[in-house]
């Protein structure tokens, strides 16, 4: 009953995506593959192949099968949000109008090809930003996690302007040399401090985008699998033996290589067990933090300078216990996004959460669609939030990470944008390109 309730609310979303509007479609695609990785990828392995085994502790199967199941059906529920709010938008005259003027305003990629202000402070503080992460990593001689400070934090956080640059670099020029340098530099600073989310937030994007190019089909699905076999391969190699802010320790033994691989790919769907903490202790046992986790997702803005003792996370505490072992509470196991609206709001959670989390999605596109300056940088800026949408957000529900996520990736992004409305000519700066103006073509 549980792979027929989870494959018809697959069946449903993959219909679904076709009644998209068409700028829609790449938050639906992605969110329909999320549910089906963590929704059925997940019962498969960890229920079935696993046999419930997680963190020292046996789970109970019916409890595993509900947060799939709950996983499918509110991915469905928010992907059938996003479809009737763009039905709404072709039935209403307002919205006919306002998309006619949108697309006039979109202009034709501009013509001075320098860079701005915002292009090369942004290029300069993520690189920067990279090179001190990796300095005072495991790869310095007197590294110790005690001491990092605050500005280490501060700089791994600032490190993700790199995805804004690179989506929007790509949109502006196209795939050129200075930009897969820095792909290939922001891929390499991922793999050396071992967190995975990175590569997929600027992996997706640029796939997407290959997708759309004017490529001769067969040359784009071979680009296109083979980008995507290897960030797949990449993932289970990292998960098998990336270290935190430290290079892969290759002398790990790995006895049975298929199956190491076989877990690499499917360890991030553990958020499973997550999601089945949280039913048992917010619904079940009625628990509810209310507005706590968007009110710690601002404190956590707030520098220690001048709040020094303030303290976030706490409202995590429930469902970490719910873990029981001590080796499932040190886990650092994460859970789905609709696990935060269920901490919030106990079972109403569940009815609250696919329109609000779709309704952030529209609040986020309304804010690229006011400042794309052309198609190109529309739909890239679309990618991209489709990949922070439909992937990270999807399987990471822990609000003040994701805030982080929103201000240093689309934030930057939509300055760059923007940027094109500065009426002072003089800060666009030419950095690796040549300015072409209209009279030198």
């Amino acid at each position: 009953m549980t792979y027929l309730l989870i494959c018809g609310c697959l069946t449903l979303m993959f219909a679904a995506i076709w009644l998209c509007r068409s700028d829609d479609r790449p938050v639906a695609a992605v969110m329909t593959a999320s549910a089906a990785y963590y929704g059925l990828g997940g019962q498969i392995y960890w229920a079935e192949y696993q046999r419930g085994v997680f963190a020292g502790l046996q789970w109970d199967p019916a409890k595993l099968s509900e947060a799939s199941v709950v996983v499918a059906a509110t991915a469905l529920a928010t992907v059938l949000c996003i479809v009737s709010v763009g039905a709404l938008g072709r039935w209403s005259k307002r919205e006919r109008v306002r998309d006619a003027y949108h697309v006039r305003k979109l202009l034709p990629p501009p013509v001075n090809e320098a860079r701005g202000i915002f292009e090369i402070a942004f290029l300069l503080i993520g690189i920067s930003c990279a090179l001190y992460v990796l300095a005072k990593s495991s790869f310095a001689a007197n590294f110790n996690f005690d001491t990092r400070g605050q500005l280490f934090l501060i700089a791994y956080q600032l490190s993700d302007i790199l995805v804004a640059w690179i989506c929007f670099d790509v949109a502006r020029r196209g795939i050129k040399t200075t930009n897969l340098a820095v792909i290939g530099f922001f891929i390499l600073y991922a793999v050396l401090v071992g967190f995975r989310y990175k590569i997929a937030i600027v992996a997706l994007p640029l796939i997407i985008y290959g997708l759309t190019s004017p490529m001769s089909r067969p040359r784009k699905w071979a680009v296109i699998s083979s980008s995507t076999l290897g960030v797949l391969v990449l993932f289970s190699v990292m998960t098998l033996f990336r270290v935190k802010f430290a290079a892969p320790d290759f002398t790990r033994g790995v006895q049975n290589l298929g199956t190491n691989l076989t877990y690499g790919a499917f360890a991030e769907a553990n958020v499973l067990f997550g999601m089945a903490s949280i039913m048992r202790v917010h619904i079940e046992g009625q628990v509810t933090a209310g507005l706590q986790p968007i009110v710690d997702a601002v404190l956590e803005l707030v520098p220690r300078l001048i709040l020094p003792f303030r303290t976030t996370g706490e409202y995590l505490r429930p469902m970490v216990q719910g873990f029981l072992t001590d080796q499932g509470m040190k886990s650092g196991t994460a859970y789905p996004w609709i696990g935060e609206f269920v901490i919030m709001f106990g079972r109403w959670g569940l009815l609250v959460g696919p329109p609000a989390f779709a309704g952030l999605y529209f609040l986020m596109k309304r804010f690229i669609r006011a400042a794309a300056g052309d198609l190109r940088q529309y739909y890239m800026g679309l990618y991209l939030l489709a990949g922070i949408v439909g992937y990270y957000h999807f399987g990471r529900g822990y609000t003040p990470q994701l805030l982080k996520c929103y201000l240093f990736v689309c934030l930057p992004f939509i300055l760059m944008c923007l940027e094109r409305l500065l009426p002072a000519r003089t800060f666009r700066i030419s950095l690796l390109v040549p300015v072409r103006t209209r009279a030198a073509r």
